[in-house]
C-alpha cells in the first residue's frame, strides 16, 4: 500500500487520523521509500505538525548523520535548529566533522552558532582553524588561501582567535565555504577578501565555463537570482558584478546592505520595479545598467548621489 503524505497530513488536521499514528506513517515513508519526493514531502509535513517527540528527534539525528541524500541532510539540520535546538549539539558535533555538502554545512554552522554555548563556539573555532591551515580556498588547489589568512590576521589585530565573537566566526566560515562552492560550481570566479569576508564578487557571464567553453550556450545564463541562492550568504559584499546574464529582477539584492557598487550591464532588466529596488540600496554609489531596456526609463534625478552608467558614458552627480 502506498501512503500519500499530503493525505496523511490533512487527515491529521481534520481529526480523521490519530496524530501519533499519522506521524508513524510519515516516518515509515521517510525511512522506507525509495522516492525522494515522497520522503521530502513527509519530512515537511512532519515538521508542520510540530510534534517534537524523542522518536522524531532520533529520526532527524539519524538522517543528518547517515542519509545519502544531501538535500534531506540539509533540511534535517535546519529542522533540528528550529525545533530541537537544545538537543541539537550532539548530532551537529558529529556532522561538522564529516559533512561535505555545501548547503548542509551552512545549516550545521548556523545551528551551532544559534546553540550559543562554549562547546558549540569551540567547534566553530576549530573549523575556522582548519580553514586557516589550508593552502588553497578550493579543492582543486587553484585559488591560494593566503589573502584569506592575511585578512583574518588583520581582523584579529594581535588578538587571539578565541576572542572573536561567535557571530564573526560564523560569518567568516560561511563566506569561505560559499566561495569554495562557487569555484566548484563555476570553475572561474573573481573575488576579493576583506577581514576574512568576501567584499567583491564577479559572477558575470554565468553559463560560460573556461573548462567547457565548447559547451557554452547563451540561453543557459542566469535568469533569476533564485538560481544562485548561495549568493545571499555573502551579505557583506561591497561590489557585485552580474553583467552579461539574462537577469530580469533584482529584488533579492535589497538584502545587501553594504553594497556600494553594482554592475548589471547587458542583462534583461525591463520592469520599472527594479528602479524601486535600486533605490532601497541606500549605500550604492555606482550603478552600471548599460545594455538593459530599463536604462531608457531611468532619470538622473532618481539617483542624485550615484555614479550612473546607462550608455557608453558616466553620468556624474
Amino acid at each position: 500500500m502506498v501512503f500519500n503524505p499530503s493525505k496523511i497530513f490533512q487527515d491529521i488536521k481534520n481529526n480523521k487520523l490519530d496524530i501519533d499514528f499519522g506521524i508513524q506513517l510519515l516516518i515509515s515513508i521517510i525511512e522506507n521509500s525509495y522516492k525522494k519526493e515522497l520522503r521530502f514531502k513527509s519530512l515537511k509535513y512532519l515538521k508542520l505538525l510540530k510534534k517534537n517527540s524523542h522518536r522524531v528527534f532520533k529520526l532527524l539525528e539519524n538522517l543528518l548523520i547517515s542519509d545519502c541524500d544531501a538535500q534531506i541532510r540539509s533540511y534535517c539540520a535546519r529542522y533540528l535548529r528550529e525545533q530541537f535546538l537544545k538537543k541539537a549539539f550532539s548530532p551537529m558535533k558529529w556532522a561538522i566533522h564529516y559533512e561535505r555538502d555545501y548547503y548542509s554545512q551552512i545549516e550545521i554552522i548556523r545551528t551551532l552558532a544559534e546553540i550559543g554555548t562554549k562547546e558549540s563556539k569551540q567547534l566553530l573555532l576549530n573549523e575556522l582553524k582548519n580553514l586557516l591551515a589550508q593552502k588553497y580556498v578550493d579543492d582543486q588547489n587553484r585559488y591560494t588561501n593566503q589573502k584569506f589568512i592575511a585578512g583574518v590576521k588583520k581582523l584579529l589585530n594581535q588578538r587571539e582567535l578565541r576572542e572573536l565573537s561567535t557571530n564573526k566566526i560564523t560569518e567568516i566560515l560561511i563566506n569561505h565555504k560559499t566561495i569554495s562552492h562557487f569555484i566548484k560550481k563555476y570553475y572561474f570566479v573573481y573575488f576579493k577578501w576583506e577581514n576574512g569576508l568576501v567584499s567583491e564578487l564577479d559572477l558575470s557571464d554565468l553559463g560560460w565555463n573556461i573548462s567547457k567553453s565548447w559547451d557554452f550556450i547563451y540561453s543557459k545564463r542566469l535568469t533569476e537570482l533564485s538560481e544562485i541562492p548561495e549568493l545571499m550568504n555573502l551579505k557583506y559584499l561591497k561590489k557585485l558584478d552580474l553583467s552579461n546574464n539574462n537577469i530580469e529582477n533584482i529584488k533579492e539584492l535589497c538584502n545587501f546592505k553594504s553594497l556600494t557598487s553594482l554592475i548589471l550591464k547587458n542583462n534583461q532588466l525591463k520592469n520599472p520595479k527594479n528602479i524601486t529596488y535600486l533605490k532601497k540600496m541606500k549605500n550604492l554609489t555606482h550603478i552600471n545598467l548599460k545594455g538593459n531596456p530599463l536604462a531608457k526609463k531611468i532619470r538622473k534625478d532618481d539617483f542624485l548621489n550615484v555614479n550612473l552608467i546607462l550608455k557608453d558614458y558616466l553620468m556624474i552627480p
